[in-house]
């Protein structure tokens, strides 16, 4: 039997290496629909008039155009394309004589010779969902999982019925469907004045740059990941059907987390704890417990603040599924074989000083800091007086919570300080009354 070229969309992580070790250029990402992977075509789009440029004065499509690449002829004085052009079809909204079009054109499609019966796909795929054998594999041999690639009959067909979903062909589809008439494909933004006797600011906080921890070598080294990241990979809606590090795709079986990373740290002037640390990663350490029953979990911590209802009980839980608490401040990070990294840190509770343990990801629980944008968000010249944390400073906690240094001006949640979840809901709450008992008062004064 000879050999072929099998396709597993299961086991397919979307990592794109069968992509890039492709002999074949793509200069879109097309071949997800019309060859999965498997068979390759070049492709390309360009610009064509239905008529002549209207050479307008004010010329909007060009005023429009994020990259610069619509300028004037200056001999024709008609709007002309440059290579800059991204494709965003933004001129197209802004033309008024709708004489701008997107047309899709096909140079060739052309059907894979498996790189002369060794194809480079295989050998690059980390999950096995490309194969290069005569049959399936006994644990993917089920007909359900097999996907057979095109035929070039097949991806001719599949290629000149396609809409260019992924990028709005503007086909005019769903404003044909839209039963509530909210799509318009001629919106344009605009800025709406609103009077209001009073102002809530709410604009949150700022997650710290683990990059600024260079000990830890976050952006060096693959497998160290922000928990934000590692809360994408475990959440329910995942882009992978399992849990993998990035460097290779690989389960991991032994994952750390760094706590207080941004937080309570001088050496980067945020002092303060950000109070919903720990809590967030115990969370995602019980869920990987969930989803990676062998594997072992450790959490470094200088302290564990369980402060708020059921969080001690939470806590204790995850000490009870396993998950190992290792009182320390961690120094640094370095790179061992496989893609492994060794944890340097402090063992306080057993006294015996620098330790070293090897992981294959290191998940960095990253602090809040504060936004100081809303600091200056009135343009009439007043600024919002600031704490000694950059944070929207309370005039008086105790006595008036939320208000600020400009009347009529609130703040709610964690514009202020760094809090959870429960103590932003109750804080918006004390902001939405205050503003109204100020709304009140203005009223009957008058």
């Amino acid at each position: 039997m000879a050999k072929q070229l099998i396709f597993t969309p299961n086991r397919c992580v979307d990592c794109k290496n069968c992509e890039m070790a492709c002999s074949f250029v793509h200069t879109r990402d097309f071949t997800k629909l019309a060859m999965p992977r498997v068979q390759a075509f070049t492709f390309k789009e360009d610009i064509k008039a239905v008529s002549v440029c209207q050479q307008c004065e004010d010329a909007p499509c060009q005023k429009v155009c994020p990259t610069g690449a619509l300028v004037r002829n200056p001999a024709t004085g008609a709007i002309e394309r440059t290579d800059s052009c991204i494709l965003c079809k933004s001129c197209t909204l802004a033309c008024p004589y709708g004489n701008i079009h997107f047309d899709p054109v096909y140079d060739e499609i052309v059907k894979c010779d498996f790189c002369g019966g060794d194809p480079a796909c295989a050998k690059v795929c980390p999950t096995r969902a490309l194969v290069w054998a005569e049959e399936p594999a006994p644990d993917i041999k089920q007909d359900a999982e097999i996907e057979r690639v095109f035929t070039e009959e097949e991806a001719r067909y599949s290629a000149n019925r396609c809409l260019d979903c992924a990028d709005c062909s503007e086909c005019g589809e769903c404003v044909k469907a839209c039963p509530a008439d909210a799509i318009h494909f001629d919106m344009q933004p605009e800025e709406i004045k609103i009077e209001a006797n009073s102002v809530i600011v709410s604009t949150g906080f700022k997650l710290f740059d683990a990059h600024l921890k260079t000990n830890y070598g976050y952006g060096k080294y693959p497998n160290v990941v922000t928990a934000m990241q590692m809360d994408r990979l475990v959440s329910p809606t995942k882009p992978y059907n399992r849990t993998m590090r990035p460097s290779d795709g690989k389960a991991p079986d032994n994952i750390a987390f760094v706590l207080c990373t941004g937080s309570r740290d001088c050496t980067i002037g945020n002092p303060l704890c950000s109070r919903v640390c720990c809590m967030y990663s115990i969370k995602q350490a019980q869920l990987l417990m969930g989803s990676l029953p062998l594997a072992d979990i450790t959490i470094y911590y200088i302290d564990i603040r369980a402060f708020g209802k059921g969080y001690e009980e939470f806590y204790q839980q995850a000490k009870e599924m396993g998950v190992y608490f290792v009182k320390g401040r961690v120094a640094k990070i370095e790179p061992v074989e496989d893609g492994n990294l060794s944890v340097f840190y402090e063992d306080i509770d057993g006294g015996s000083g620098q330790q070293q343990m090897e992981h294959d990801l290191v998940v960095l629980s990253i602090g809040l800091l504060p936004n100081m944008d809303a600091l200056n968000l009135f343009k009439n010249g007043d600024r919002l007086e600031a704490d000694a944390y950059s944070y929207v400073k309370e005039i008086n906690e105790d006595i008036e919570p939320t208000r600020t240094s400009i009347d009529g001006v609130f703040v709610a949640g964690t514009t202020s300080a760094a809090r959870d979840i429960p103590d932003s809901i109750l804080h918006a709450g004390a902001a939405a009354a205050q503003a109204a008992g100020y709304i009140h008062q203005l009223k009957a004064s008058r």
